[in-house]
């Protein structure tokens, strides 16, 4: 079985994908300006379980009143404001 990894981190996995066969399943953003150098090549596949949310990720347990706490809530009102239908 081959090894598996998990990251968003891309200098890590840029490591990786030189030294191996992986494939690396990332946001186009992440990696635009490799694909443009022909450093990475995409490999088009399109399905619906390829497409969802992000999400935000911190430890289970954390202070409500933490900064990440702040920010999740920023992050979650405003993406509530650009969620709302626009009234004219």
């Amino acid at each position: 079985m081959k090894p598996k990894f998990e990251t968003v981190a891309l200098p890590v996995a840029l490591a990786l994908l030189e030294q191996s066969d992986l494939l690396w399943f990332i946001s186009r953003g992440v990696v635009e300006r490799e694909l443009r150098a022909g450093l990475l090549t995409r490999i088009a596949v399109d399905s619906d379980y390829m497409v969802g949310a992000i999400g935000l990720t911190r430890k289970f347990t954390f202070d409500a009143n933490s900064p990440a706490d702040r920010l999740a809530r920023l992050l979650h009102r405003r993406a509530r404001d650009i969620a709302a239908p626009v009234h004219e």
